[in-house]
């Protein structure tokens, strides 16, 4: 396959980098924010110890808020306000699950999580709030566990209406159901406290725990979704992988503006795929290039990271001039089709590409000009389309 007039099809999609102030980040804090728990003491006390439902949105948006506020002082060094906390992304996504109506009971034999009903209830089967369980209760009661926010660990968390022995509820309890994971949200931990750590060394290790947090015991779920809206879980979850390669920023304004391609409801068996009319146009692409990454995902097999210095290109732009720091680029060819990721650090110029394209990418010093300039002269920002 070559690069330039044999190009058929090219979606490129930026996410803008710009500074925001702390008394902006207001604007993306989740739904809620500001009603739910912000310190322990706002929960029930039973028994001497913090009782906590995670089935309740405002209490496990409350984990996330603890652990927000109580990192600050591991985060100052990197920007004011608290707005470099790589923790975040967590909260910044859940709150899209609970406006999106994720969370709510897809089997529809309950009204839990819909308006109508108990707005604030979390399902059980709801295949977004299982996988979330894991994402707000692992990296609380990990933090508890190593220190970092020096809180009292008597804490339990209340039990689900079935499945109880595919959660966990108290440290103890995660630590033998689910080490791995406790193991590797208490290094992201002890690293944060190093006053050596790098933003991006954090970034990295916020995005592995996440990983190890993906718990695959919930697939039965997906048989209470429409096929389109199961396909996206399925894709979602592959996406987390790429993402976690890319290193991509988990800060609160970069995943908030992220989630705006995210679909604004759950699909349905009427939606059709990629043209749906109520999305915009960038939904409808974000949609498109999961569904197109996890095709190429299982037509190449494992891919590699490459990562060159991008001293002879300092920052990813568009057509327009304006910079990005993130880019999907899918071209399709006679031959062949390619899936190009482009993330920028600010050190480093990363491409991800499936590992059958190697040979495509000459390296040297740095990337080929006319690939660069056709990647840079096609490239659109998100908010552009």
């Amino acid at each position: 396959m070559t690069f330039g007039s044999t190009w058929v099809y090219v979606l490129v999609g930026c996410i803008c980098g710009s500074l925001v102030g702390a008394s902006n980040l207001r604007a993306y804090y989740p739904p809620l924010w500001k009603e739910s728990p912000g310190q322990l003491s706002e929960y029930r006390i039973e028994d001497g110890k913090y009782n906590i439902n995670p089935w309740n949105y405002s209490e496990r948006l409350g984990l996330y808020k603890i652990l927000v506020k109580q990192t600050v002082r591991y985060f100052e060094k990197f920007a004011p306000g608290n707005e470099q906390n790589v923790l975040w992304g967590l909260a910044a996504f859940y709150g899209w699950q609970y406006h999106t109506g994720r969370l709510a009971d897809p089997t529809h034999r309950t009204d839990c999580g819909y308006a109508s009903g108990d707005h604030l209830c979390i399902s059980v089967d709801s295949w977004w709030g299982d996988l979330n369980y894991f994402l707000s209760v692992i990296p609380f009661l990990a933090a508890i566990d190593s220190g970092v926010m020096e809180l009292s660990s008597d804490i339990t968390l209340q039990l689900p209406s079935k499945d109880q022995e595919k959660f966990c509820y108290d440290v103890s309890s995660c630590h033998s159901s689910f080490p791995e994971a406790m193991k590797v949200w208490n290094k992201l931990y002890q690293h944060m406290k190093l006053p050596s750590s790098t933003f991006d060394d954090l970034v990295k290790d916020v995005w592995e725990a996440h990983l190890s947090s993906l718990i695959g015991n919930f697939l039965s779920r997906s048989k209470y979704y429409s096929k389109l809206e199961a396909d996206f879980q399925r894709d979602w979850a592959l996406f987390v992988e790429y993402l976690t390669a890319l290193r991509f920023p988990t800060t609160l304004m970069k995943v908030s503006e992220f989630v705006k391609g995210m679909p604004q409801r759950i699909l349905v068996d009427e939606d059709t795929a990629f043209f749906i009319r109520d999305f915009t146009t960038f939904q409808n692409i974000v949609l498109h290039v999961l569904s197109f990454l996890h095709k190429m995902h299982e037509y190449t097999g494992l891919s590699e990271q490459l990562t060159v210095s991008n001293s002879s290109n300092p920052r990813l732009c568009a057509g327009n001039d304006s910079c990005c720091e993130f880019m999907i680029t899918v071209v399709s060819g006679p031959e062949d089709t390619v899936l190009i990721w482009a993330f920028q650090t600010s050190d480093f110029f990363h491409l991800y590409i499936p590992s059958s394209s190697m040979a495509l990418v000459p390296w040297g010093g740095g990337i080929d000009n006319n690939l660069w300039q056709s990647i840079r002269l096609t490239s659109l920002c998100f908010d552009q389309l």
